[in-house]
């Protein structure tokens, strides 16, 4: 779930497992041969992936120099696990809505001026970090860099120079590299100098981020490549003049040929006496000499005759054969010539990768945390604190990307800890309850990646998962409606949360009847009450008879988002207090909707009845108005039965009183 599959590799003992199996591909799959693995110079991997993969990419990619020996495992538990419902419940890397593509913690976080950078970035976003002192070595990088803000532009502007030396270095370690990308190479290795310059002013961070020195890659590159060179080696003239004597020689013969053929021509009348002799060229025979019959009789021994036309005689010599075969030959010897150096090069400059390699790692993470510290000063973020366990605090906290597309954003504080480890929140749909739960995992993702966050303040433990159910999705083609949706991913959480998981829960049970809804609602809520590990938990919901848990379970804080009534109208104020909500406000978040005010009018009734009827206890009658007749569901007598059965108070009624009321329904129902 963490990863995007482009291809499956598999070896050819187990394709029938895998293509005769109930497993849904959506991506193509490639079987290779066992005996067609490649082994390992430090003898057998650890597992048949590394030689799978060493196999695609050198026989099918033909990316051939790969060194698989320094190979190094991926351990996903060192990393916060954000599953792909997480992922697209907090717009991660995908806006929920189209219409908005611009609103996701990655394009709000990315201001990042190399693709090195952009990548990175993203991957730092899909594994946050675990361990403390890596996060906060991060974050002591970024607070260096916030420290002498002065040299941040000229930063950026020196590091977004650089080409990306990722693809550049797998590229020219291609069977077909490209010219330009080693000119792409010394311009972007030019910046060295001066990003070591900017990096020394800063001591705290100058052990890890100073570059190694390449400038005698650069020379070999000017020394050998013209400034703008074509896309294809194969185009020739990439190579400068004077960096090899045999290609300047082909050169002169492919500029000086038609000089040479006007200076032969001009010699061989001198020679023959015939002026009207003439040096001409086709594709079949290439140069010849053109002679007319009068002058048949003038012509040297050396002549050759080629072919007889009617009123002229065509013919060749030794020398106009091999001048020939010079010119025509020269463009074609040059090219390979070319193709010769430009190979030769790069392997000099391959000798290099591994440094090459080091400063385009420096660059990608330099390019991050130039970003993070620019972010930090540009949105006034505050530096978080990390706790391995304890209280989670967040004071005036804001959604890191809403706060950029509202005016007046309201912030709010989180405050959870063990005692207290679940905050209930009520509040109308529109208060914002939604984009304050969001906000909370964000914030979280944001530290421990190593930023700055959106807050006056912030205590934060660590988080080993993030687990979210919030909105609505239906699979309907999977045979998966929304309410099994939700139900399958709150099953999830509640089987795999643990005390370092934070679990978001917006509105659980809506899917279904209300009071389907609310029995589970309340069951998931008492479980997690009752979870030995206690998670950290942000449960919103709209069944108010929930806050009553509170009594029962003291981890359980009840939270509302404050609501104004004004002249009929609500005022949202979008700030979380400590409290209960006392009114839902569906009928007034309906009225901006703008259903129909005669909808508005019949929903007031039918509540003010409802409510009545509540604080009286008496039976709920059907409401309907006097003036309508509602279609009834049943026959009169099934009608008739049906209301003797429901007047029925089944707490009060003894033994023979029942007896008596079954003898009365089969008197109406009748034999």
């Amino acid at each position: 779930e963490r990863f995007r599959i482009s291809e499956l590799i598999i070896c050819d003992k187990d394709k029938n497992k895998i293509l005769n199996g109930n497993y849904e591909l959506h991506f193509p799959v490639s079987v290779v041969d066992n005996n067609k693995f490649i082994s390992f110079c430090n003898g057998q991997p650890k597992n048949y992936a590394l030689p799978l993969l060493e196999y695609y990419l050198k026989n099918v990619v033909l990316i051939n120099s790969v060194d698989f020996s320094r190979a190094e495992e991926f351990v996903l538990k060192k990393f916060m696990f954000i599953d792909e419902n997480s992922q697209r419940d907090l717009e991660i890397f995908e806006p929920l809505l189209d219409i908005k593509k611009e609103f996701t913690l990655l394009s709000i976080m990315d201001n990042t001026v190399t693709p090195m950078g952009g990548r990175l970035l993203r991957n730092y976003l899909a594994f946050p970090l675990l361990n403390i002192n890596e996060i906060n070595e991060r974050l002591d990088a970024v607070g260096a860099l916030i420290n002498k803000s002065y040299l941040l532009e000229t930063m950026k502007k020196t590091l977004k120079k650089i080409s990306d030396l990722e693809r550049i270095l797998t590229n020219l370690e291609s069977y077909s590299p490209y010219p330009r990308n080693l000119v792409g190479l010394s311009n972007s290795l030019k910046q060295v100098r001066e990003i070591n310059a900017l990096i020394k002013e800063i001591p705290d961070i100058s052990r890890d981020f100073l570059l190694p020195d390449l400038s005698h890659v650069i020379s070999m590159i000017e020394n050998a490549i013209i400034d703008e060179p074509p896309t294809n080696i194969r185009d020739g003239g990439v190579i400068k003049d004077g960096y090899s004597r045999e290609l300047d020689e082909l050169r002169e013969i492919l500029k000086g040929g038609a000089k040479f053929i006007i200076e032969y021509e001009k010699r061989e009348r001198e020679k023959t006496g015939i002026t009207s002799l003439k040096v001409r060229f086709n594709k079949v025979f290439g140069y010849y000499i053109e002679v007319t019959k009068a002058n048949l009789s003038n012509i040297p021994d050396y002549y050759h005759r080629k072919q007889t036309l009617v009123n002229a005689e065509r013919f060749i010599t030794d020398e106009l054969k091999a001048l020939e075969e010079k010119v025509l030959t020269a463009s074609e010897k040059s090219k390979q010539l070319e193709i010769l150096l430009f190979s030769e090069l790069i392997k000099e400059i391959l000798k290099y990768k591994e440094e090459i390699k080091k400063i385009s790692e420096i660059i990608a993470k330099l390019d991050v945390l130039v970003n993070f510290a620019n972010n930090a000063i540009r949105y006034n973020y505050v530096r978080p604190n990390l706790v391995n366990n304890g209280q989670f605090k967040v004071l005036e906290g804001r959604h890191p990307f809403v706060e950029r597309s509202i005016d007046n954003f309201v912030p709010n504080d989180t405050v959870i800890d063990k005692e207290s480890n679940i905050m209930l929140i009520t509040g109308p749909n529109m208060a914002g309850k939604s984009t304050y739960m969001r906000q909370v995992a964000l914030i979280t993702i944001m530290a421990q990646i190593g930023s700055y966050v959106p807050a006056k303040y912030a205590q934060l433990p660590i988080i080993e998962q993030i687990f979210t159910r919030i909105g609505t999705s239906d699979f309907l083609a999977a045979g998966k409606s929304t309410f099994m949706v939700e139900m399958l991913e709150t099953s999830r959480i509640l089987k795999e949360s643990n005390e370092r998981s934070l679990v978001i829960l917006d509105e659980v049970g809506r899917g279904t009847s209300t009071y389907d809804g609310m029995a589970i609602a309340w069951a998931v809520l008492e479980y997690l009450a009752l979870h030995d590990k206690k998670p950290y938990v942000l449960f919103s919901t709209h069944y108010h008879e929930l806050t009553e848990l509170s009594l029962t379970f003291k981890n359980i804080k009840n939270y509302n988002v404050l609501v104004r009534e004004w002249k009929g109208d609500i005022v949202f104020l979008h700030k979380l207090q400590e409290g209960v909500a006392n009114r839902s406000y569906g009928i007034h978040v309906a009225k901006l909707a703008g259903l129909p005010e005669s909808v508005i009018l019949r929903a007031k009734e039918i509540l003010e009845q409802l409510e009545n009827e509540l604080i009286k206890g008496t039976n709920r009658k059907r409401i309907m108005k006097e003036e309508k007749v509602q279609l009834s569901l049943f026959s009169s007598l099934e009608k008739r039965v049906f209301d003797e059965v429901k007047d029925l108070n089944l707490n009060k009624v003894t033994p023979l009183e029942a007896f008596d009321f079954l003898r009365k329904l089969k008197e109406i129902i009748g034999d």
